[in-house]
């Protein structure tokens, strides 16, 4: 909704990495161990326009949760392992 108010775009983050922790939490939270190679990959903006309803949010909503995914998974690509989740 914010995005879609502000004209700003969304960005999609995805963090893999090749050696870690993970909390016996709902979301698994990581935490990389030492000497962990990490790699962050940023997808390309998102734009919410601001013409439509609740679909426009719901489009952005599954497109934003598709790009994070893929760009975890290219993460995991890169460091050749395994995603983790």
């Amino acid at each position: 909704r914010m995005a879609r108010a502000t004209g700003f775009p969304l960005i999609a983050l995805g963090c893999a990495v090749d050696r870690a922790w993970h909390l016996a939490s709902w979301d698994r939270f990581t935490i990389p161990k030492w000497g962990a190679r990490v790699v962050v990959n940023y997808a390309e903006p998102l734009y919410v326009t601001s013409e439509g309803g609740d679909e426009t949010i719901e489009r952005a909503t599954a497109e934003l949760g598709a790009r994070l995914l893929a760009a975890e998974e290219a993460g995991f690509r890169h460091l050749g392992i395994a995603r983790d989740w």
